[in-house]
């Protein structure tokens, strides 16, 4: 099979935007190829694993060009850790564990909070604390929940659902009212995650909202939802709720299927949209 790959674009506040698809490689006529892993290696090059389905297996390596192979120097312990390259692979981590024993929770959590830093980097500190430090204190979620940067708030919204307190519910409500998709999207999914925070009367207007919202994904967050929520919750949203746009009444109509798993209740859903 081929391999395609999408360059990814940076948007104003924090948003990316995939651009077309573009060919990575092809097998030669003739010969096989499923690729089923691919990995960045510590030079930067991409190996990637092929086989399976009566293909020969093989690894094949593309290595990086020379335009883009120097990687600065870091300026200091902090930014080695926030700035290493593919932080999510196992040899980064490896190179990072003592690093981070060195710096500790508090150099991070300051880290996270520095206007001077790259915001990539702040989200960075946020990704480490929930990863080696068991999360984010709760008066630090609050006060990060309020920064200016979108795509901030939407890690720190990811990073919520990793800390559950007494304050939960009122972070949880002020993620799903952010002006910012992504923030409503990752809240969503929180919610998803304990669906018995917030009380019936709070969970039925929130998802309302949800599904009312204009960008898909977050749409789809709201039928995730839908999914787990206690039945008596469930059907009073369904008796309390009248949608007018067409996607709204699409998102709850898959929403009581993924419930039910039966398409008996799709003509009273599609007549309630």
């Amino acid at each position: 099979g081929r391999l395609l790959f999408y360059p990814i674009e940076r948007r104003p506040g924090g948003r990316h935007r995939a651009s077309q698809a573009n060919l990575l490689f092809e097998p030669v006529e003739g010969t096989g190829s499923t690729p089923c892993d691919l990995e960045i290696a510590p030079d930067g090059s991409l190996l990637i694993a092929t086989g399976g389905r009566g293909t020969m297996g093989a690894l094949l390596k593309l290595d990086i060009s020379e335009e883009t192979a120097d990687v600065p120097t870091p300026k200091s312990e902090l930014e080695a850790v926030l700035a290493a390259p593919a932080p999510q692979s196992a040899w980064s981590q490896e190179a990072q564990r003592e690093l981070l024993s060195l710096l500790g929770k508090e150099r991070l959590l300051e880290a996270a909070f520095r206007l001077d830093l790259p915001i990539q980097q702040r989200q960075r500190a946020i990704e480490i604390l929930v990863e080696s430090f068991n999360g984010l204190p709760n008066a630090a979620l609050q006060e990060l929940a309020r920064d200016e940067n979108a795509a901030l708030r939407a890690t720190v919204a990811w990073a919520w659902n990793y800390h559950y307190s007494s304050h939960s519910k009122n972070l949880l409500l002020a993620f799903l009212r952010d002006r910012n998709p992504d923030v409503r999207g990752w809240a969503a999914r929180g919610w998803r995650a304990r669906p018995e925070i917030l009380d019936e009367a709070t969970a039925t207007t929130a998802l309302r909202a949800l599904f009312s919202d204009p960008h898909p994904r977050v749409r789809e967050a709201a039928t995730s939802v839908a999914k787990v929520l206690a039945d008596q919750t469930w059907d009073r949203f369904l008796s309390d709720t009248r949608f007018t746009e067409a996607a709204a009444g699409i998102a709850l109509t898959y929403a009581r299927l993924l419930r039910d798993g039966t398409t008996e209740a799709l003509p009273e859903i599609i007549e309630r949209a």
